[in-house]
């Protein structure tokens, strides 16, 4: 009903803006909060990422930039399930006229959009198609009137989605800078989540040596007393002799892997041991996937590389009693707000560079440079040993091996921002026998170039970030 009233105003040309000063990290933190419900009954992880440390305050309409981003977020909540939603919202330094360029974007990781339905989609009564009203719901009124506020805002909005992939929806709008003082913002920082959450005793399956280092540093900063092993089948000695809070086990693991572990905790005849919750941390994103492994008895399931603030949030989910503050922790324990470090100097562009210079600043600053330096140290030998693993499989067409070799590959260069690696790895992972060769070639130039790219910028690809003031 109100998304008709206020295409009527549209047509009959009453809508006014408001001009006031309003602080845009603020709307996204109400945003956030007011369909985290939603978007947790869907299963989805919701969390918007600020592409400034510091974000002006700025003059102009909030209700309706509001109203805008709601709609956004809330068609992405409703095309998306057992998936996730982020915002991106960061502004361009002040122009010559003192205006601010403001961005705003939606991602979601849902069911796409036809190329040819997009042209219409922000047209009145428009929706995918008309099996999309029956299934979801909705008048087709939400994008039209976003349109409509945009325009009217001077600015623009457009779509790209891919079928089976998601859609991002971008919002473009120049604003003035705010007259008066900035308000302190309530934004969910991962620091926040963790502050409420009390010491825990967790396993942690985990046989690639960079992720176990990288995983038990960061629980042991935040004050959690991890225990570390290197399969399933210590992880279910670990879980029959003592007890823990929580398990956070890998799927691909020697001796015995993450569901068979799984499967014979759950068999436990200790019934507090055998109910732990488990929540799978691995480099597998496919659906089908996620569906065998959450079938083996687990609780929960993360991919690599690991979203703190997200994993914490789901950890407070399942274990309410270690939240510090109880209610707060829960009522959107699914709302993370990350702060995402301003990217300055770096000599290639995001797209070109083989080191995504925005993870490994993040985890430069979160870990500490010494940590930071040695987790790279443990990665480049057992990187070396995979590479290796790797091209014997292919050599004796051993389809297992290669597959796992590739998969332990992928999971630590993720997790060290080396994402040309790590796309390469999957891909290797995943290909027809008869292609490995052509595939393992790719591989090892982009691993090349990766390292010599490493070797060169050793001391200024930290600095290439700014720490946070």
């Amino acid at each position: 009903l109100n998304d008709i009233l206020d295409f009527s105003k549209f047509e009959a040309g009453r809508l006014e803006l408001e001009q006031i000063d309003f602080d845009p990290a603020q709307i996204v933190s109400e945003v956030l909060e007011s369909i985290a419900s939603v978007a947790s009954q869907r299963h989805n992880i919701l969390r918007a990422e600020l592409g400034n440390t510091s974000l002006p305050m700025l003059h102009g309409d909030p209700t309706r930039v509001k109203q805008v981003l709601i709609n956004l977020v809330g068609n992405a909540v409703k095309f998306t399930e057992h998936g996730s939603i982020v915002i991106h919202l960061a502004a361009q330094p002040s122009q010559a006229d003192g205006r601010v360029a403001l961005s705003i974007e939606v991602h979601d990781t849902g069911i796409g959009i036809e190329p040819e339905l997009q042209k219409t989609l922000f047209q009145p009564f428009q929706q995918a198609d008309t099996s999309t009203t029956r299934r979801f719901g909705g008048t087709g009124l939400g994008l039209a009137i976003c349109k409509h506020l945009v325009d009217l805002m001077h600015g623009q909005i457009s779509v790209e989605s891919e079928v089976g992939k998601g859609s991002v929806f971008r919002v473009e709008l120049t604003l003035a800078k705010a007259n008066g003082q900035r308000v302190p913002k309530i934004l969910r920082t991962t620091s926040q989540v963790v502050s409420r959450m009390r010491s825990l005793r967790i396993l942690v399956a985990e046989d690639n040596a960079t992720n176990r280092l990288l995983i038990e540093t960061c629980l042991r900063r935040d004050g959690h007393l991890p225990e570390m092993v290197d399969d399933g089948q210590q992880a279910l000695a670990a879980a029959s002799a003592r007890d823990f809070d929580l398990i956070l086990m890998d799927m691909q693991m020697p001796v015995l892997d993450g569901m068979g572990a799984t499967r014979a905790i759950r068999a436990l005849p200790d019934v507090k041991r055998n109910r732990i919750p488990i929540i799978a941390l691995t480099a597998d994103a496919l659906p089908e996937l996620r569906d065998v492994y959450m079938a083996s008895g687990l609780d929960d399931y993360h991919t690599k590389p690991i979203d703190w603030a997200a994993l914490y949030a789901t950890i407070l989910r399942h274990l309410p009693w270690a939240a510090v503050d109880a209610p707060e922790a829960q009522e959107n324990s699914d709302v993370v707000v990350t702060q995402v470090l301003s990217v300055e100097g770096a000599k290639v562009s995001e797209d070109e560079a083989p080191i995504d210079v925005k993870t490994i600043g993040r985890m430069r600053d979160e870990l500490g440079l010494d940590v930071w330096t040695a987790v790279a140290d443990i990665y480049w030998p057992q990187s070396d040993t995979l590479l290796a693993a790797c091209r014997a499989a292919v050599v004796a067409q051993d389809v297992a091996a290669r597959r796992s070799a590739a998969h332990s590959l992928k999971g630590s260069s993720a997790n060290l921002g080396f994402n040309s690696i790590a796309s390469l790895a999957e891909v290797f992972e995943r290909c027809e026998p008869h292609v490995a060769a052509v595939t393992l070639a790719k591989l090892e130039t982009t691993y090349s170039q990766t390292r010599t790219y490493w070797s060169m910028e050793p001391s200024t690809l930290p600095s290439m970030v700014k720490s946070p003031q």
